[in-house]
């Protein structure tokens, strides 16, 4: 009866660490972001159409926060690879599986070629 209850409590307390360890890999990303108003993705946290690669970036900021302003080499690109970037315009796609921050991507006004990349706030701190 003992040796079962100190099983159950090894692995209640891994269970629990676990599952700890893992809150703060989603929660502390999630929180830095809210809290740094400097905070500006990288080009690389966007899933770029193949062959289009950034040709020049700049940090900008303003009263509302930061974001990287990206110009993309898409020249001798497909019609289908234009359209895919016109439809990532507005969107806000997480970066990754545990990292649940979003990145906004949104259209300068130069075609398809240029975009604002922005840090969806989305705890409202």
């Amino acid at each position: 009866m003992r040796g079962r209850r100190a099983v159950s409590r090894a692995v209640l307390g891994a269970v629990s660490t676990v599952v700890v360890i893992l809150g703060l890999v989603v929660v502390v990303p999630l929180v830095l972001v809210e809290i740094d108003e400097s905070a500006v993705p990288s080009a690389d946290q966007v899933d770029l159409p193949d062959g289009v690669v950034v040709d020049e970036s700049s940090v900008w900021c303003a009263s509302g926060g930061c974001w990287l302003e990206v110009h993309l080499d898409a020249s001798d690109q497909p019609e289908a690879v234009l359209d895919e970037l016109r439809a990532m315009d507005g969107t806000c796609p997480a970066v990754g599986g545990l990292d649940r921050r979003r990145v906004c991507i949104d259209s300068l006004g130069g075609g398809v070629t240029s975009f604002a990349l922005s840090y969806k706030k989305t705890l409202g701190l």
